[in-house]
């Protein structure tokens, strides 16, 4: 029971972590789904290449919903920039 617990905790943290994401930036909603999905789909076509454990495809599609999870600390200023970020230093 405590394993069960521990893994409807962790799968609340992580739909919070996409909620997030996904609030952060609106321009991409739906990006992280379509990410998950195609990561998955890649991955049951190359799982017996790729030697997956049996969780593997589980994991990879938690790490693809996760993948832009940076973007939560990232200013808005910079994140919804229309131009290309230069190199030179911004005032934040």
């Amino acid at each position: 029971k405590l394993d069960e617990e521990k893994i409807e905790l962790i799968v609340a943290s992580q739909n919070t972590l996409i909620s997030a994401i996904e609030a952060k930036d609106r321009y991409t909603r739906g990006h992280t789904d379509r990410v998950a999905q195609y990561c998955t789909l890649m991955g049951k076509s190359l799982e017996k290449q790729l030697r997956l454990y049996p969780n593997g495809l589980s994991d990879l599609k938690w790490a693809a919903q996760l993948h832009d999870v940076g973007k939560i600390g990232i200013s808005d200023t910079i994140l919804l920039k229309n131009t290309k970020v230069s190199t030179l230093p911004l005032k934040l």
